[in-house]
């Protein structure tokens, strides 16, 4: 009898050393103020009967692993009772995870933030890594956004006493809110790392950056990278080279060269991604003897360059208009055994189409198709927009019949590239069918698209209808440009129709386009050969009044204007004198000779 209640005192004395050990780890780790406060759950209740439910769980998982002896206890389970039983130790933690899942599964039964965190301590002691984090995922898809505070915080208290928990699991616990797209909580629990002191893991810090990067948050990518660093964590190679894409992307290409000079500073040595990423950002750039420069450095160091390197280089050199050194690079690594993709024989054909060499983008065309590379859509627009410059009507219809039957369906760039080249051939009627067919399947036209309408309508005589149009591009939100003013005012000079020319003069003012030399010299033309000189004079003065500075062009349609209207002698002095007049000054001093003859009169 003695033994038995000596046997007793002393698991109850061990209980209630674990319970102090429990409630002083509350004490000691205060909530953080500038968070949400996470209150503890209820005190454990230290009755007899929840003690004696404590000992007999204990005693149970102890003598008999297989959990029968406790169903029926199940009904007066609590997660506190859970917690005491985890916070014993003395049992194995293969068997604590098994009652605490066995717990979890029952009827009426409910874990809690704290019961979850006391287990993943034991866990992450034991090494258990991978049977922590699952736990942490459910706490983390459960609790949801904007909970990285108070989780974090839960973790922190029921950090066991006198055991050393490893930092990962608060690097865990960010890592999993990066990995569920919950970055400001993933921000946040860097924060709470950094405030407790602990170690902050480089490969959490890679996880964050990149998400910032896949979402096109360069800016944040910077500034936590400058925050792990600042922290002491050492950047690796993957780091750096992340890091490096942010700022190329943002155009600070100075920056990135600096952190590649840094890299060998820090005994890293830049990979074949480090160098593509630069070549990529200086060839966007415009920066081709910068990418050059890379790339002797990337030979030199022993990295040959790839797929990924010679099709940012010979797309710069398109971009640049040097597409004779792209074919030269072309052919270099085909020598060098690199074999070109899709990419890169779009981007040539694309180039050849538009510098008008249209044979040499067959060419490509035929070279793909041999090797078995699939055109895309892409590069049928490159095609037929080309063919068409060259005028090879045939060829167009051929491809958009090839387009269809390979499966690709034409894109909007491709029903652009057939209004304008179809406008520019002259086939008003097939342009319109095209548009019409655009607006079946709910695609809407764009600046291109409307230009080249208003520009066909005008060149065939519709005046009116490329007014109308010109109302349609503006109601769909697009500005018309100078250009297109100009034609339309011009073709209304030219059908004598001069009083739509001035309202749609006025119409482009309203509309907020400010009328340039141009616009003044399409209308001052059709004043004069309508024999208005004297308006065409008042339209003069009003264009130096609004600060505009006529040119030859101005002045020469004047006198031009003026000399249709006199004797055959005047007519004859004035016609010299065309092309010769470039300035107000010298047009006035003309008109000023002119006038004090007699025989000179302006209507």
């Amino acid at each position: 009898m003695i033994k038995k209640s000596t046997h007793m005192s002393v698991l109850l004395l061990n209980l209630s050393n674990a319970h102090r050990r429990y409630y002083r780890s509350l004490a000691i780790n205060k909530p953080i103020s500038r968070f949400p406060a996470v209150h503890p759950s209820s005190p454990i209740n230290l009755k007899n009967d929840n003690t004696e439910i404590v000992q007999k769980v204990y005693m149970a998982l102890k003598e008999e692993p297989s959990l029968d002896s406790l169903k029926k206890l199940s009904h007066r389970l609590t997660a506190d009772h859970v917690i005491q039983v985890i916070l014993r130790g003395q049992l194995k933690v293969g068997c604590l995870l098994n009652f605490f899942n066995w717990a979890g599964q029952q009827q009426g039964f409910r874990h809690t933030v704290r019961s979850y965190c006391t287990m993943i301590h034991v866990l992450c002691q034991a090494r258990m890594f991978p049977q922590a984090r699952s736990l942490l995922e459910i706490i983390v898809s459960r609790k949801g956004r904007h909970s990285a505070a108070s989780v974090f915080q839960v973790l922190v208290e029921t950090q066991i006493p006198r055991k050393h928990t490893p930092p990962a699991v608060y690097n865990m616990l960010m890592n999993i809110y990066t990995r569920s797209g919950m970055i400001p909580d993933a921000i946040q629990c860097l924060r709470l790392i950094k405030k407790h002191k602990f170690v902050l893991s480089l490969q959490t810090c890679n996880a964050i950056i990149g998400s910032f990067l896949k979402s096109k948050s360069t800016d944040s990518a910077l500034d936590l990278y400058n925050e792990m660093v600042e922290y002491g964590v050492c950047p690796n190679v993957y780091t750096l080279n992340m890091t490096i894409t942010c700022l190329c992307k943002d155009g600070k290409l100075g920056e990135a060269s600096s952190l590649f000079d840094e890299m060998e500073k820090r005994g890293l040595s830049p990979n074949l991604v480090t160098f593509n990423t630069l070549i990529s950002g200086h060839c966007k750039k415009g920066q081709i003897s910068d990418a050059y420069k890379l790339l002797t450095v990337m030979v030199e160091q022993g990295i040959c360059p790839n797929i990924v390197t010679y099709s940012s280089l010979i797309n710069g050199h398109c971009k640049e208009g040097r597409l004779e050194e792209a074919c030269k690079l072309f052919e270099e690594m085909k020598g060098r055994g690199v074999i070109p993709d899709g990419v890169i024989f779009t981007t040539l054909i694309d180039a050849h189409s538009k510098l008008g060499t249209i044979e040499a983008a067959l060419n490509l065309h035929d070279e793909m198709v041999k090797q078995g590379i699939k055109l895309d859509v892409v590069a049928y627009n490159a095609l037929v927009h080309g063919l068409f410059r060259a005028g090879k009507l045939k060829e167009v219809k051929r491809f958009l019949d090839l387009l269809v039957k390979t499966g690709l369906v034409p894109d909007k760039i491709t029903y652009t590239i057939l209004v304008d080249g179809f406008c520019k051939e002259g086939n008003l009627e097939k342009a319109l069918e095209i548009r019409n067919k655009m607006a079946m399947k709910g695609m809407k036209m764009d600046n291109v698209c409307y230009t080249a309408l208003v520009t066909g309508l005008t060149r065939q005589g519709k005046v009116v209808d490329a007014h109308n149009m010109l109302h349609e591009m503006l109601k769909a939100g697009f500005m018309p440009d100078d250009a297109t003013y100009t034609m339309v005012i011009d073709g209304y000079c030219k059908n004598d129709n001069l009083e739509m020319a001035l309202k749609l003069f006025k119409e482009m003012e309203h509309n907020g386009a400010v009328p340039g030399v141009i616009h003044y010299n399409a209308l001052i033309s059709g004043l004069c050969k309508k024999g208005q000189t004297r308006k065409a004079n008042m339209l003069l003065k009003t264009m130096i009044d609004r600060g505009l500075v006529p040119d030859d062009i101005t002045y020469n349609t004047l006198i031009h204007g003026l000399s249709k209207k006199k004797n055959s002698e005047v007519s004859r002095k004035l016609h010299d004198e065309t092309g010769f007049i470039s300035d107000f000054g010298a047009y006035t001093s003309l008109m000023d000779e002119f006038e004090s003859k007699p025989e000179f009169t302006r209507e």
